[in-house]
């Protein structure tokens, strides 16, 4: 991979990090600069006789740091001290008592790992990005400013962990890339199919979803059989269960594989845009990004439901009509499989959000984070 010139001691990934770890302790102090030619300093003890120092380019009131790496470790009778990389900053950190405290051992080895694998992944996806300098040379449209942000949590040790992808899964789901995919497509009897809509049927949504992304199956959406839409790696996920299997077994589940529009994911990773279609899509992602694993529950996509409902009351429409430029994208409308047992299973979930922009794809939008 060519990758593009750093700038020096610029390290985004380290400043989450570090910005994160400043937000969750105390023991450290600031130590502005004495002279004109020098940085600020930030002091981090690590024992009696020992401490971190992180050059500081810009000391922020919102703690939004930024730092020029590396970092040194000095010795209380040294007047100098050692440059020490990323990985060995972490390794002096997680010994400090007022980070570990009574974590075990394989607690701690699990929390390096995610944040050194946070670091990679952000590097890598801004080595490819080459035009990641002139994102801000232009207004940007919806799907430019969701794939825009390669950097994640400003105030997290590990914003980037995406377990258990592999890079090459990364490279194809993950907004940081700037990636598009179809989705995956089943044909599935329709007792097995629950969910709701709002103003129209279920069964009309679903149609009018497969007749905008993927008219070329349409053959295969009956009164009987419906066509449901999943992430590609989540269907591959939902396919090793063995629920999902004894539907495919008894022929009320059909693989049609991927087909259709390319979707393209926004800065959540797990909600799909496509400039295509009147719905955008948010799905059940068993993947751990950054502390937890992104599964939908029935409670949570019948919360956006009863929202959609509210919108629809005299009283919203009020405050609609007094701030007539403000729009909420609606989950009005969701579906998900059941087993044969009739059991929702909630890693098949998927909620659907109106497209606010399908007339306008092209419209100025900012991400606020």
């Amino acid at each position: 991979m060519r990758t593009l010139p750093r700038s020096a001691g610029t390290d985004v990934a380290a400043q989450c990090f570090l910005n994160a770890l400043l937000r969750e302790t105390k023991d450290w102090h600031y130590l502005p600069a004495t002279r004109a030619d020098e940085l600020s300093q930030i002091h981090i003890p690590l024992s009696p006789t020992q401490a971190i120092r992180v050059p500081v380019r810009y000391f922020s009131p919102t703690q939004h740091h930024q730092y020029r790496f590396p970092a040194t470790l000095i010795q209380a009778d040294s007047d100098g001290g050692d440059t020490v990389t990323f990985h060995q900053l972490i390794d002096f950190i997680l010994q400090k008592e007022t980070v570990k405290g009574e974590l075990d051992a394989d607690t701690l080895a699990r929390f390096k790992q995610r944040v050194l694998e946070s670091h990679t992944h952000t590097w890598q996806a801004i080595d490819l990005r080459h035009n990641w300098a002139n994102l801000r040379d232009k207004p940007l449209t919806f799907a430019e400013a969701e794939q825009a942000l390669l950097v994640g949590h400003a105030f997290h040790p590990a914003p980037k962990s995406h377990e258990p992808f592999n890079e090459a899964e990364a490279r194809r789901y993950l907004p940081d890339f700037a990636s598009r995919f179809p989705l995956r497509w089943f044909a599935v009897e329709h007792e097995l199919i629950t969910g709701d809509s709002l103003n129209v049927s279920l069964r009309e949504r679903l149609l009018r979803f497969a007749a905008q992304s993927a008219p070329a199956l349409l053959g295969h959406f009956t009164d009987t059989c419906w066509m449901l839409p999943m992430h590609p790696w989540q269907a591959d996920y939902l396919m090793e269960q063995a629920w999902c299997q004894r539907l495919v077994e008894k022929g009320a589940l059909r693989d049609l594989g991927e087909a259709g529009a390319q979707w393209l994911p926004t800065s959540s990773s797990r909600s799909l845009y496509s400039e295509t279609n009147s719905d955008m899509i948010k799905f059940s992602l068993s993947v751990r990004l950054t502390n937890s694993v992104r599964t939908l529950s029935v409670k949570e996509v019948k919360r956006g439901m009863r929202l959609a409902r509210l919108a629809k009351t005299a009283r919203w429409q009020e405050l609609q009509a007094r701030y007539p430029t403000m729009r909420v994208m609606q989950e009005d409308g969701w579906a998900g499989l059941c087993d044969e047992h009739g059991v929702v299973q909630e890693e098949s979930l998927m909620a659907l959000r109106v497209n606010l922009l399908f007339d306008t794809p092209e419209t100025q939008t900012n991400v606020l984070v």
